[in-house]
């Protein structure tokens, strides 16, 4: 006689916000949210969490080769059509990851390729991945594009003013140059000299709000925004704070204002969508959206872990927003939901793409594009252009235009790497990220912890009255040690890492934003996506575990073309600090810059040590080099 089967555990309901996939502690999930999204929180002994009750998370680090000029070099064809002309529809690429019934398996991962760090992972997109309880939850249903009907789009009008068209070729090739700017896929492009060279197509309230904010475009801004009001693809390369978000707002904000509105949108899901990588970077790109569309009335709202998923579910349904910022795991969770469709989306931006697949959300990403339209534009904002970039682009773009805004030490490796490629010299160079040249950097060589800790201290005044100051820790235990040490002296400090509640996180970041608070305690949590322009000072009180961490860390100050300075506190007997040393000397001298005096001594000790078969021998290497500290 067979035995009878058990009766099946019952689904957990989507509307109870207790979902096996969900990334809230049950605790968080009883915290609703407050309408701007954060909570205020009342002192700063009770916002820091302790080491011992909370949750680790975490980000991935870096560490693909740069392949973008080899991906432009691959593209062949006629020159880019505008955005009137229809695109052909796209071929999905065979799906490794699929079930027999049709639907598309969302990044399911082996258990061999989870080690510790990843399970720690910030995002939400991490938990979906994990904790996936059943694999119906990485399922999502395919769309056959063919048999859609989706609603006209109106191009934008733009047409570079005459004064700009009027310069000739080689002055444009000037202005390219003084901008330290490449762009490849379009030779015609005018880059713009002020925002009023816009006023003819930005709408007056959009305008206002850009000229209120702003004297002057950056860089990135001069290149990409007349090219995405022109209706291209692109692919921009671009250090962090260089203004790559108001970049793509702008023109987003007035491709939108060009479609057609009906009188009722809930429900339809949004016009555009912007993809991060992490909550903060979400919430800073809500809050810039929000404030240039202010004047227009556009609906923005901001989807991403940390918060109750129903709450979310009947914002989204019932907002009729046109504008969603969003993490993609949390994205999908709304999709599954039924919270909102794509027909109406038309533009989508993903910022900091090169994190997103580092931290492992590639078939999150591919999946979320496989649901919009073909001939919605796309932006592609990253930092690098890592291989899996490169694949993603490529099938999902359209012509797209690369523009590219580094140094002149990037440029001369760009340049380098375009030589070997036509000479088929074998593998294409690499760019080394270097420190902004507007970041004075200072080494300092101490003995021992206890050196450390006084030299900061006896500081940090003088610090402080310059602006706001950020201190970076290299684990979360240390730096919830040092602000403890900081508040005994009567100095006020944040202190956010890994296992900082996600409410209390977003509660001290704001406090910290706005000055209440201008001693911030971290761990690297916080080295990429954190945009706050008036940090003056970054204090790397231990080192981070590569060179390219510690780029990320000093680029917190510097933003949006400003002055910073950045103090990198090394001890001698400290093995990380010395495998650190070795790591930038080798950066400095790949990019011909001098060598600062300390790693110098640093990186001379350290290959004695190695000559005398000392504990050193070996340099830091392994599956945790990029990673970020915790």
């Amino acid at each position: 006689m067979k035995r009878a089967r058990p009766a099946a555990t019952p689904a957990a309901s989507l509307f109870t916000g207790d979902s096996s996939d969900s990334d809230e502690s049950p605790n968080q999930r009883r915290r609703l949210p407050s309408p701007s999204g954060t909570q205020k929180v009342e002192s700063v002994e009770e916002c820091v969490s302790s080491p011992a009750n909370c949750k680790q998370t975490e980000a991935k680090g870096i560490g693909e080769e740069d392949t973008l000029e080899a991906f432009m070099n691959d593209l062949s064809g006629p020159q880019p059509s505008r955005l009137a002309q229809n695109r052909q529809l796209p071929t999905r690429p065979p799906q490794s990851d699929s079930s027999e019934d049709g639907f598309v398996v969302l990044g399911e991962t082996m258990p061999s390729q989870v080690d510790d760090e990843r399970e720690d992972s910030e995002d939400d997109c991490a938990e979906a991945q994990r904790d996936f309880g059943s694999a119906r939850d990485l399922f999502l249903e395919p769309i056959d594009h063919s048999r859609k009907q989706y609603p006209k789009l109106v191009p934008c009008p733009y047409e570079p003013l005459p004064h700009l068209v009027g310069a000739a070729r080689e002055e444009q090739s000037k202005k390219l140059e003084s901008m330290a700017a490449t762009v490849v896929g379009d030779e015609d492009v005018v880059p713009i000299d002020s925002f009023q060279d816009l006023a003819l197509v930005l709408r007056k309230a959009l305008l206002g709000s850009v000229l209120s904010a702003f004297e002057k475009p950056t860089a990135i801004q001069r290149v990409s925004i007349p090219v995405a009001l022109s209706g291209r693809d692109i692919i921009a390369v671009a250090k962090t704070g260089s203004g790559k978000t108001a970049a793509y707002t702008i023109p987003l904000l007035t491709h939108i204002s060009l479609q057609a509105r009906g009188s009722s949108t809930s429900g339809k899901g949004p016009s555009a969508l912007i993809i991060a990588p992490t909550r903060e970077l979400a919430l800073q790109i809500t809050g810039v959206v929000k404030l240039f569309g202010e004047g227009t009335k556009t609906g923005v709202l901001c989807v991403v872990g940390g918060h109750a998923k129903y709450e979310q579910f009947k914002r989204l349904r019932d907002s009729g927003a046109e504008v969603i910022v969003c993490t993609p795991g949390r994205l999908i969770d709304m999709v599954k939901m039924k919270a909102c469709g794509f027909s109406r989306c038309s533009f989508v931006v993903l910022d900091e793409a090169d994190r997103m697949f580092d931290m492992g959300f590639g078939p999150q990403v591919d999946a979320l594009l496989s649901q919009i339209r073909p001939d919605a534009q796309k932006l592609l904002f990253s930092a690098t252009f890592p291989s899996s970039v490169a694949k993603l682009a490529s099938f999902y773009l359209r012509d797209p235009v690369r523009i590219t805004v580094g140094s002149a030490e990037q440029k001369r490796d760009d340049a380098r790497a375009k030589h070997s490629e036509k000479h088929a010299t074998g593998r294409m160079a690499t760019t080394v990220p270097m420190v902004a040249e507007n970041v004075t950097e200072t080494y300092v060589l101490v003995e021992n912890e206890a050196e450390r800790e006084s030299w900061l201290l006896s500081r940090l005044d003088d610090l402080i009255q310059q602006g706001l100051v950020m201190v970076f820790c290299q684990s979360r235990g240390a730096s919830a040690a040092l602000a403890n040490v900081i508040r005994k002296t009567g100095k006020p400090a944040a202190c956010v890492h890994g296992e900082t509640d996600n409410a209390d996180r977003e509660g001290l970041l704001d406090m910290f934003r706005s000055g209440e608070l201008p001693l911030l305690i971290t761990t690297d949590l916080t080295a990429r996506g954190l945009d706050i322009s008036n940090v003056k000072n970054v204090v790397n009180y231990g080192s981070a575990k590569s060179w390219e961490w510690h780029v990320h860390r000093v680029g917190r100050t510097g933003r949006a073309d400003q002055k910073g300075n950045a103090y990198t506190i090394l001890c001698r007997k400290m093995s990380m600090d010395i495998s650190f040393a070795r790591d930038a000397v080798s950066a400095f001298r790949k990019s011909r810059m001098r060598v600062p005096a300390v790693l110098m001594e640093l990186d001379v000790a350290a290959r004695r040590k190695t000559h005398e078969g000392g504990v050193f021998q070996k340099r830091f290497r392994g599956r945790n080099r990029n990673r970020p500290n915790r």
